[in-house]
């Protein structure tokens, strides 16, 4: 078991290193586009909208997930007991599913908030320009 989890994170660690390059190579260092600077002010408008809601969509998810797992792990290693009895005791079904309950809430409006302070500003410049280009024509 030992070795497939390290295996694992190699494996992910490798994967993202390859995802990072492939996106670095991607990435066209020529200003010219055969799209108007409107076309390019809506599609990074677009494109940031969407990274905001999956970022959202992500953090709902993750966090809450790692707290719980968190939560488990550290209780695990503070008692001797192995994983099959922790999990089937009562008490310890009764605090995930407290924990869950309470921690989606807290996290879905932190997770909005921290989007909100993240992206909003960029998207409100760039949909003034949008809007002034608009208008221009």
């Amino acid at each position: 078991m030992k070795i497939f989890l390290c295996c694992w994170r190699h494996q992910l660690f490798l994967n993202c290193i390859y995802s990072c390059s492939r996106l670095y190579r991607g990435i066209k260092n020529t200003l010219i586009s055969p799209r108007s600077l409107l076309d390019e002010l809506k599609q990074h408008y677009h494109t940031l909208a969407s990274h905001q809601r999956m970022s959202r969509r992500l953090g709902l998810v993750l966090w809450p997930v790692s707290i719980l797992a968190g939560l488990m792990f550290g209780h695990l290693l503070g008692s001797d007991e192995p994983l099959t009895v922790f999990v089937q005791q009562r008490s310890t079904l009764i605090e995930l599913a407290v924990g869950a309950i309470v921690l989606v809430p807290v996290f879905f409006f932190l997770t909005k908030s921290m989007t909100k302070a993240i992206y909003e500003q960029d998207l409100a410049i760039i949909k003034k320009y949008i809007q002034e280009l608009e208008g221009e024509g």
